[in-house]
């Protein structure tokens, strides 16, 4: 029986959950909102929303069975998206417009704000 009120598995099924929407928007809308971004190539957004699929089966999987190294993984795998987002957020290889600085920068505290739940639920 599943205990409804473990803070791990609620953190790491949020994260998921932030992730399906993620991919789906990233995966459908992908070259409008390149337009928006001014990201010249859509399939940048397609391939994040297809590795996001991915991510989603792991945090499934580690949301079931919660082995803290897998935890830690999926942390760290999240703090590397926010590191990851401020380098390009510094580098700006496009020139993004103020809305795809404003998705970049929401989406990347979001997930620090994930994975902090998740480190503090594990600890």
């Amino acid at each position: 029986m599943m205990n409804k009120s473990n803070p791990l598995r609620t953190a790491l099924l949020s994260n998921a959950a932030f992730s399906v929407l993620s991919a789906t928007v990233f995966l459908i809308a992908a070259n409008p909102l390149a337009k928006l971004m001014h990201l010249p190539y859509p399939l940048v957004l397609q391939v994040i929303g297809g590795g996001l699929v991915v991510f989603v089966g792991l945090l499934l999987w580690v949301a079931k069975h919660q082995r803290p190294f897998w935890v830690r993984t999926v942390i760290i795998m999240d703090a590397t998206w926010v590191v990851g987002s401020a380098v390009v957020l510094v580098w700006d290889p496009v020139g993004f417009s103020i809305w795809g600085i404003g998705l970049i920068l929401g989406i990347a505290l979001v997930v620090a704000g994930l994975a902090l739940w998740q480190w503090r639920a594990l600890n």
